[in-house]
Order: structure tokens, then C-alpha cells, then sequence
């Protein structure tokens, strides 16, 4: 599936993915305990909604907080 993309993207976006997923644990480390409480609660809602992987989800849930901040 990789054929014909270059290592050095390949490498780049490897690289921006666990930037990404290191930014929503340190996130998800600061909040509290109620806020914590409902990224869980929307992380159920994900996992109801199809998606398998609970900490993708999280993390998911996490970075779309961080994109809508003043919501």
C-alpha cells in the first residue's frame, strides 16, 4: 500500500501522528476529574457509534476539544 510513496513522507507522517497522539495524552493528563468523566462519556458514545479502538477514541475526543477550545 506504501508502493511509490517516499520514506522520508512516510517518516514525516509517522512522526506528525505520534506528535498528535503524545499533544492529546499530555492534554488528557491536565484535566480533571469531571472532565475526565466526559471525554469518557463521549468516548463511550464513539465506541457506540462504530469505532473500536478506545484509546483512539480518547484521543479522538481529546483533539477535537483542543479544536473547538471555545466551545
Amino acid at each position: 500500500m506504501t508502493a511509490g510513496i517516499p520514506t522520508f513522507l512516510l517518516d514525516y507522517l509517522t512522526q506528525r501522528d505520534a506528535a498528535r497522539a503524545q499533544g492529546a495524552a499530555d492534554q488528557f493528563a491536565t484535566l480533571t476529574d469531571r472532565e475526565r468523566g466526559l471525554v469518557h462519556d463521549a468516548a463511550v458514545m464513539g465506541y457506540v457509534q462504530g469505532m473500536r479502538q478506545a484509546h483512539q477514541i480518547v484521543a479522538l475526543v481529546v483533539q477535537e476539544c483542543l479544536a473547538f477550545a471555545e466551545l
